[in-house]
């Protein structure tokens, strides 16, 4: 990440910021993954990088829901899946969808909730 930095190459510093903050999640270091997150999303802001910004979002939707936010976190997937659909990438869409069919769940909005996993 420090090298990807250095050279400038913030798309790769982006990857490396969010990758290490997902993995963090799984080991319960919210706080540190929070930190990252969010300076990988500034970076992901000023230099227009939309697919850093989605994942982003969504790590943010997975500390929100984790820290028992889960209004928080359906507005962060919310936004990732906006991102990922205007990029047209299926993949992170479905990823996203399933983790806002989640939240939303937990919530009690079980037609929504089936409705989004269905589609």
């Amino acid at each position: 990440i420090a090298l990807s930095k250095e050279i400038g190459d913030y798309s790769r510093s982006c990857d490396g910021e969010l990758t290490m903050a997902a993995i963090l999640i799984q080991k319960g270091d919210t706080a540190q993954a929070r930190t990252i997150t969010e300076d990988a999303l500034k970076v992901a802001w000023e230099n227009n990088y939309p697919f850093h910004l989605a994942w982003g979002y969504r790590i943010k939707g997975k500390l929100k829901e984790q820290a028992g936010d889960l209004n928080g976190a359906v507005s962060y997937y919310r936004k990732s899946l906006e991102i990922n659909e205007e990029l047209g990438d299926q993949k992170e869409t479905a990823d996203t969808k399933n983790h806002l069919a989640n939240a939303l769940f937990l919530l009690g909005n079980t037609d929504e909730a089936i409705t989004l996993a269905e589609s």
